[in-house]
């Protein structure tokens, strides 16, 4: 299904330190990256994102853009930091947005650490008090959903 949506391939960037990016990336060729191992004493989340939704305003200033929107997937398994960090990278990007379809942000909780969750959750329900000028922000606990509704998730990203 990610084919049909993007048949570009979708980038990927991996929150080590550094951060990784693969561009071009299949369905078949992100399983293989989510069986890698990936040591790194620190998470950088905030460095990648940003890089992502920076990527996704050129695109958008050289009108490059995808018709149907932008999705941004993070997917972690602990609470991201800074996270006020990442608060206001998000409430800056809806400033930039000219509709609540061109960018979505999605994440994607694996384990039930109830910090995280509660951090995800204000991100998801909480992001207008925060300033935001659209609501970006989407988060699943990934142990909750069945393959079939990773493609439902995904578009929620972007109407939601």
């Amino acid at each position: 299904k990610c084919e049909e949506l993007d048949p570009d391939g979708l980038t990927i960037y991996i929150a080590s330190t550094p951060y990784q990016k693969y561009d071009n990336t299949t369905s078949q060729a992100l399983v293989d990256l989510f069986e890698q191992p990936y040591g790194s004493d620190s998470i950088n989340v905030v460095e990648p994102l940003k890089v992502a939704i920076d990527d996704h305003f050129s695109r958008k200033s050289r009108q490059q853009t995808k018709e149907n929107g932008d999705i941004i997937i993070v997917i972690l398994d602990s609470e991201p930091k800074p996270r006020m960090a990442v608060v206001k990278l998000l409430v800056a990007a809806t400033k930039k947005m000219d509709s609540q379809e061109e960018l979505g942000v999605m994440f994607a909780q694996v384990g039930e650490d109830p910090i995280t969750r509660g951090f995800l959750t204000a991100l998801d329900d909480d992001l207008h008090a925060a300033g935001a000028k659209l609501d970006i922000a989407d988060t699943k606990l990934l142990s909750a959903m069945e393959e079939s509704e990773i493609t439902k998730f995904l578009l929620d990203a972007l109407y939601d």
